[in-house]
């Protein structure tokens, strides 16, 4: 594994997260159209929601053949959520449903993701899966 050098923090984005084996990771804010694959099913008018994240991105994670995305934002509090995978989402309303059965509302930005919400990728992807993160050199410097 190889350390991150205080002089690449400014110029680290989602995607340069993976330093090694990038032909069987990646990281990516998903397009519309990837978004647009888990359309909204569910009819319930009252829907409890778990959180609201703002502002939100929808991440696309990639590991070989297969393609998740999870949803990754800020509390009003302060703290970073990441979701479960997403199952169902209405982008038009903000609204996602997760595959541990949550809802949540997402105020979506349009923008990269800013310096600290990768970093905050970068330490739950350690946490998540610690042999992945190691193998495809994904910084270790915020964990």
């Amino acid at each position: 594994m190889s350390l991150l050098h205080l002089d690449e923090l400014g110029n680290l984005t989602l995607d340069g997260l993976v330093r090694a084996h990038r032909d069987e990771l990646s990281f990516a804010v998903a397009s519309a159209a990837q978004i647009q694959t888990l359309a909204w099913k569910h009819m319930e008018s009252d829907i409890r929601l778990k959180g609201v994240l703002q502002p939100a991105w929808p991440f696309l994670i990639r590991f070989k053949a297969m393609e998740i995305i999870r949803i990754m934002g800020w509390t009003e509090g302060g703290g970073s959520i990441i979701t479960s995978q997403a199952e169902e989402v209405d982008y038009g309303r903000g609204v996602v449903f997760t595959r541990s059965g949550s809802f949540y509302s997402a105020e979506w930005d349009e923008n990269e993701p800013d310096l600290s919400t990768v970093m905050a990728f970068a330490a739950f992807f350690w946490m998540q899966y610690p042999d992945l993160a190691g193998y495809c050199d994904v910084p270790r410097a915020f964990f």
